[in-house]
């Protein structure tokens, strides 16, 4: 099958998937796409750029400055669960580490370990 009428077929069940709500999304969004004229990265990269929810990254410092270790958390635990919401926050890598050490140093249940 040719790579073209691969990617129509693709993008036919793609498109048919999005269902009624979807196809308005689109519509709405793209009002003159037209996707039996596109390549599948195009239509993908369309679909993405309509679909994919953009994080709030003042949200998520938030809630990785707000984060207290849990009373029956291990301290592996929480630095652990501190990494990974500073991972969401898109801190520069430096940045990153000095902020998890900072939190984790302040927010520690057991204060004589502070």
């Amino acid at each position: 099958m040719p790579a073209k009428l691969a990617d129509l077929k693709a993008i036919s069940y793609l498109y048919a998937s999005l269902g009624e709500d979807g196809k308005c999304r689109l519509h709405r969004s793209l009002p003159d796409i037209c996707p039996g004229d596109m390549l599948m990265c195009d239509f993908l990269a369309d679909l993405d750029n309509i679909f994919h929810k953009q994080r709030n990254f003042l949200v998520e410092r938030v809630n990785f400055l707000s984060r207290h270790q849990l009373p029956t958390e291990t301290m592996q635990d929480y630095f652990a669960a501190l990494a990974e919401l500073a991972s969401k926050c898109e801190f520069q890598h430096q940045l990153e580490t000095t902020w998890i050490i900072d939190v984790f140093d302040t927010n520690l249940r057991n204060a004589e370990l502070q």
